[in-house]
């Protein structure tokens, strides 16, 4: 591997988590740095200013969801569970079911991330792995709506999943701010659905008892009371990191805010720093599938005699029922609630191609190509793996008003130099946070570039 001057560091942060433990807003207790690397960070900074420019009616969001919104390294150790991963890790089911679901993600894991194998014999392991995976959870376990729910809630409490950190305060200004996101996932979508669900409920629960003690149960509940909530919210979180984390650069090539900006907005300070570094398929299956429960614009319904105790758990239904998700779907009996198939064609990570659904998903409900023959959207796109650079082939994205930030989770040594030539960002180690794509959104939302 030979070195390439010409990679910089796009974002060095240091969070300074060492601040007041008890307070809630405390996330990250690591010392790590974040190490943001792009392979062309000129280009990579006119895509960040244009899409500010070009302001937030004009963004969207496509993310993938196993090990981009989620962690892949756990911060008890342990390399956490994808969706398919809250199955084979919550106990609840036969032994055999578990070794043999263990034993299929040994077999398959290693091929997924193979840097030498072509994408054409990947996908076929991988459509493969995914099937073989249904299979077991259809013949070797007794799944029902309720057992999901409890394998769910091991994974969160125990924990097999975590979030990422400040994930939950990107998805907050994507409702907030009416920025359309996509979860384009080979996992899941009930267990993803759940999963974000309580995790923000969690959330919003912690935040509640710590900064609202003296709040009544709610008598009367509507969309007006619900962004009165997020608002205040909002203001909570950046006022504590405008407080305590504010790191601004006197460096002219700083990615902060200047000093009479901090007032307005809560962004970590940045530097650009030169670094030497080693240098460094398109598998479109024309399937179609979507999570239709949650795909239908959400119509906010008023809720009455709200106790305390259920506050957080209806403003997180409000927020995650707002997103799309696109995956592979559990199908239960109506009545007696038992696990009778999945949803078809099956998805997986090499198959997530987002034309073979503009006609079916509402998230592609005003698709339209301008006067230059492009999707007329800015995409943030967010993946940890090859083949999440698809996501939006067949929608006729403008390269230039599309930027792909990836998440190198391990193997960075071999696969780097692969992520930097498809990615605009590369955000690499272990349980990195959403600093980058909350810094990105809260330029775009306030319209503050200083890059």
């Amino acid at each position: 591997m030979s070195t390439n001057s010409d990679t910089t560091f796009l974002y060095t942060s240091q969070l300074n988590p060492k601040l007041i433990n008890e307070d809630f807003f405390i996330i990250d207790d690591s010392d790590s740095q974040l190490q943001v690397l792009s392979l062309n960070p000129v280009k990579t900074r006119e895509k960040i200013n244009k899409f500010i420019n070009d302001k937030v009616e004009k963004l969207k969001v496509i993310s993938d969801f196993d090990f981009t919104m989620t962690k892949m390294h756990l911060s008890v150790n342990k390399r956490g569970s994808s969706c398919h991963g809250v199955m084979e890790e919550s106990n609840i089911f036969s032994d055999v079911y578990h070794y043999h679901s263990r034993k299929t993600l040994d077999i398959y894991y290693p091929i997924e991330i193979d840097p030498n194998m072509d994408n054409v014999t990947k996908s076929k392991y991988m459509l493969e792995w995914a099937e073989k995976s249904h299979n077991l959870i259809l013949t070797m376990t007794d799944l029902t709506k309720s057992k999901l729910k409890l394998a769910c809630d091991i994974a969160i409490k125990n924990p097999h999943v975590e979030l990422r950190d400040y994930l939950q305060h990107f998805l907050v200004l994507l409702y907030k701010h009416n920025i359309p996101l996509l979860i384009f996932s080979a996992g899941i979508s009930n267990i993803l659905h759940e999963l974000l669900h309580v995790s923000i409920s969690n959330y919003f629960d912690k935040y509640i008892t710590n900064y609202h003690k003296d709040i009544e149960n709610v008598e009367s509940f509507n969309q007006s009371k619900m962004l009165s909530y997020i608002d205040q919210y909002i203001a909570d979180y950046n006022n504590f990191y405008l407080a305590h984390s504010l790191k601004p650069s006197n460096s002219e090539s700083s990615l902060g805010f200047e000093n009479d900006e901090l007032t307005e907005i809560y962004v970590h300070g940045h530097e650009t720093t030169e670094v030497e570094l080693v240098d460094n398929d398109n598998d479109q299956n024309k399937s179609i599938h979507l999570h239709e429960d949650i795909l239908d614009d959400v119509v906010f319904e008023s809720k009455n005699n709200i106790p305390k105790h259920e506050l957080a758990k209806v403003i997180s239904e409000e927020i995650v029922d707002k997103f799309f998700i696109i995956s592979n779907t559990f199908l239960f009996d109506d009545e007696t609630e038992e696990l009778k198939g999945f949803s078809k064609p099956t998805i997986h990570v090499l198959n997530k191609v987002a034309g073979n659904y503009i006609e079916n998903c509402n998230f592609f409900a005003d698709y339209t190509i301008d006067e230059n023959g492009f999707y007329p959207y800015n995409i943030i796109l967010l993946g940890d793996s090859p083949g999440d650079i698809h996501m939006t082939d067949g929608i006729k994205v403008n390269p230039d008003s599309c930027l792909k930030i990836g998440f190198l989770n391990d193997k960075i040594k071999e696969r780097l130099d692969n992520y930097l030539n498809i990615y605009d960002i590369v955000i690499i180690g272990e349980n990195q946070g959403f600093d980058v794509p909350l810094d990105i959104i809260n330029r775009v939302i306030h319209n503050k570039s200083g890059i």
